[in-house]
């Protein structure tokens, strides 16, 4: 291998670097440069890894990647694999399936836990991508109506899991925990929405303490009320403002006049952030719970009607950003 010291390069002068594929990077010594023909970028081992010149991360996988402003966009909406090319700082948006709404007289499904944040990753490598996909209602008869609506999947990456959010109560069933909770089931007074994961959403709501109304389920962003799930929160990531992680509404006991069947047009409504609307009327004049929106981690909507079902559970999704110029 030659040596050059105390080299003097004039105008119009250059240096050749070696050039080669990834697959052709020799055995790395800190401080070697060399132009990978697969990226067309010059990079440096650093000791660790090699890294680019500016220190710009490069990577691919996704359903979509894309460019806005001065980042590129990976979006999964399906589980996959992020290979990274060269490490750096990647801002993350990851959100967990929703939780789907309970059936005869069924609380609202608990929006998927949702986080926010950047991480430096200083490896390169395959890094997994899991998307949560919602939660299944349950089926039953009017005497024996099952359990709770079926909770949402969790959505993981780089170590980091968003919780599936958690299905509304019914008959014989509170909320379930997750993400989010799922909202109480609306027959008996005193029943109870289930329990957030901290820092990823809020608890689903309580009975009123009536058999009128139960709990729409909680957001990311807030708590559910017993006509309206929780909130969900915004995100920039994918250069848009977008809401993520709505609970889903209740389905309400209909009343009037003492005639609990004359009212068929009560429902809990979903919240901004994917949630389904409630399914309105019960005793086998109802509608079943809207589903929460794909890719969102919106919880489902119940449903009051033992005929019907609680809407499922909307999928989740995992976006992640880096700067590239």
């Amino acid at each position: 291998m030659a040596t050059f010291k105390n080299t003097t390069l004039l105008n119009n002068q250059l240096v050749n670097l070696p050039a080669g594929t990834t697959a052709q990077r020799p055995s790395p010594v800190t401080g070697m440069m060399r132009y990978n023909t697969n990226t067309a970028i010059i990079e440096v081992y650093n000791g660790s890894h090699w890294q680019t010149m500016d220190k710009t991360v490069r990577a691919t996988g996704g359903n979509s990647v894309y460019d806005r402003g001065n980042f590129r966009i990976h979006i999964f909406t399906g589980s996959g694999t992020l290979e990274l090319i060269y490490p750096g700082l990647i801002e993350y948006l990851i959100v967990a399936g929703g939780g789907a709404g309970g059936r005869h007289h069924g609380g609202g499904g608990g929006a998927g836990g949702v986080l926010m944040g950047t991480s430096d990753v200083t490896t390169p490598g395959s890094y997994s991508v899991t998307v949560g996909g919602g939660g299944s209602p349950t089926t039953g008869t009017n005497s024996s109506p099952g359990g709770s609506g079926g909770n949402g999947g969790n959505s993981t990456w780089n170590s980091l899991t968003a919780i599936g959010g958690g299905g509304g109560g019914n008959y014989n069933a509170d909320g379930a925990s997750g993400g989010s909770g799922g909202g109480a089931q609306n027959w008996s007074p005193g029943r109870v929405g289930g329990d957030r994961t901290s820092g990823q959403g809020s608890d689903g709501a309580h009975n009123n303490g009536t058999q009128n109304y139960g709990g729409s389920g909680g957001g990311a962003g807030g708590y559910g009320t017993y006509n309206h799930g929780g909130p969900g929160i915004e995100s920039v990531i994918t250069g848009e403002s977008v809401f993520y992680g709505g609970g889903g509404g209740a389905g309400i006991y209909p009343t009037a006049n003492g005639n609990s069947y004359s009212q068929t047009n009560l429902a809990g409504y979903g919240s901004i952030g994917g949630g389904g609307d409630g399914g309105p009327g019960q005793h086998g004049q109802g509608q079943s719970g809207q589903s929460g929106v794909a890719n969102s981690g919106g919880g489902g909507g119940g449903t009051a009607d033992y005929l019907s079902f609680g809407g499922s559970g909307g999928s989740g999704i995992v976006v992640l950003r880096y700067l590239i110029t």
